[in-house]
């Protein structure tokens, strides 16, 4: 049986190119996907997230949802893809000019990437 963990593991780790994407094409070794997904988790889990928590991740072609749903899985929670614009989970992650659009239950917390927030 394997686990979210066996994905991003260190055995993992190399130069070759893991996924690219985004808005600026970015490119991600096997190494920098990995340890991006971890520390993706450490954020996550400072935010509050645990186990039982749920996580929405707001649907883009950049790599970034992708590493927010493996640190989310690292967690153990659950990742609510495309979530709704009235959200009840722990976390929102997505496009900084695109979180704010969402309304977000008492203790919420919206994680934005890819620029500053438009209402920070």
């Amino acid at each position: 049986m394997h686990s979210f963990a066996d994905l991003v593991g260190r055995e993992r780790r190399n130069e070759a190119v893991a996924c690219r994407g985004g808005a600026h094409s970015s490119i991600y070794t096997y190494d920098r996907f990995c340890t991006t997904a971890w520390k993706t988790a450490h954020v996550l889990r400072r935010l509050g997230v645990h186990e039982d928590s749920v996580v929405g991740v707001v649907p883009t072609p950049d790599p970034k949802a992708l590493l927010a749903i493996l640190g989310t899985g690292l967690l153990g929670a659950t990742a609510r893809l495309d979530p709704p614009r009235e959200f009840d989970g722990r976390a929102l992650v997505g496009p900084a000019s695109e979180v704010g659009d969402y309304a977000l239950s008492p203790g919420g917390q919206r994680v934005g990437y890819g620029g500053d927030p438009d209402d920070p």
